[in-house]
């Protein structure tokens, strides 16, 4: 019995709520996301493709205002690098860690169905070492659909630009992510 009254508060508080004060001044947004990402390396020896599906990337949002997002996230990303440049020829597989922190501009009502642009500044973190880890910056668009009152559907399309170092060289990283969002109010 204490376990149904449990799952029942929880749905209460995870449905409950107005739609119209969703994806306002205030509000928090959760979110996982997953996708696919391809990565172009300037010494065009490598070609890595990501594919961190299904939730590699945590997102907590903080709207600012109706319309301006600041929205910090971490993720995990593991890549298969085809390079010619390998003696053996033979493909190797890399894992890395992200951490990122953009604005984001939604157009339209908040509550409802509306898209977005963003834009910011992350940090690859390859391995154990300084030399290993580099910056970048991102900008993207996308939409988000809302599903219920507190939640919404997320498919977004960015690019990153890492830019290089002594141990890496700079890549462009397009990507394509799918995501849902659970919103405070």
């Amino acid at each position: 019995m204490k376990l149904r009254m449990l799952v029942l508060a929880a749905a209460l508080w995870l449905f409950a709520g107005v739609d119209a004060q969703a994806q306002s001044t205030g509000a928090l947004e959760m979110g996982l996301d997953g996708g696919v990402t391809l990565q172009i390396v300037d010494d065009s020896h490598r070609t890595l493709a990501d594919v961190s599906f299904p939730i590699p990337a945590l997102r907590v949002g903080y709207f600012l205002t109706d319309r301006v997002e600041m929205e910090p996230r971490v993720a995990y990303q593991r890549a298969r690098i085809d390079n010619d440049a390998f003696d053996s020829g033979e493909a190797q597989t890399s894992q890395s860690g992200l951490a990122g922190l953009a604005l984001a501009y939604h157009g339209g009502e908040p509550g409802h169905s509306r898209f977005f642009i963003a834009g910011g500044a992350i940090a690859l973190f390859a391995g154990g070492t300084t030399a290993e880890n580099h910056w970048g910056a991102e900008v993207g668009f996308g939409y988000k659909a809302s599903l219920a009152p507190r939640w919404a559907a997320r498919l977004e399309l960015s690019v990153i630009r890492t830019f290089g170092n002594d141990a890496f060289p700079a890549a462009w990283m397009p990507s394509l992510t799918v995501g849902f969002s659970h919103l405070s109010h």
